[in-house]
């Protein structure tokens, strides 16, 4: 229990960290989309942490989520710990991704 509260109380209030991020990245949180180059903090205060049972580890390549019960898109890590590629179907991508 004190693992799943940590992920979602956090002791300070992100709009100070929301602020000083690049105006993209900015408009990409507060729309709930994914743009490449975000990093995984971005990416959670985005969309929040993936589902851990499918996601068993913040350190794998690639992040699995779920828009809805039957669209599916994963984010896809490079070295760096960026957003590479966000993998969905046409109709997902657009509603997830932010370019």
């Amino acid at each position: 229990m004190g693992t799943f509260a940590q992920r979602y109380i956090v002791k300070d209030d992100p709009r100070a960290k929301l602020a000083n991020y690049p105006a993209k990245v900015r408009d990409a949180i507060t729309s709930a989309r994914v743009s490449p180059g975000m990093t995984k903090e971005q990416v959670i205060m985005a969309v929040g942490y993936p589902v851990s049972s499918e996601n068993p580890s913040l350190d794998a390549k690639m992040w699995r989520y779920w828009f809805s019960s039957f669209a599916e898109f994963q984010v896809m890590w490079d070295a760096a710990g960026r957003v590479k590629e966000v993998v969905a179907d046409a109709p997902t991508r657009n509603l997830v991704v932010a370019e």
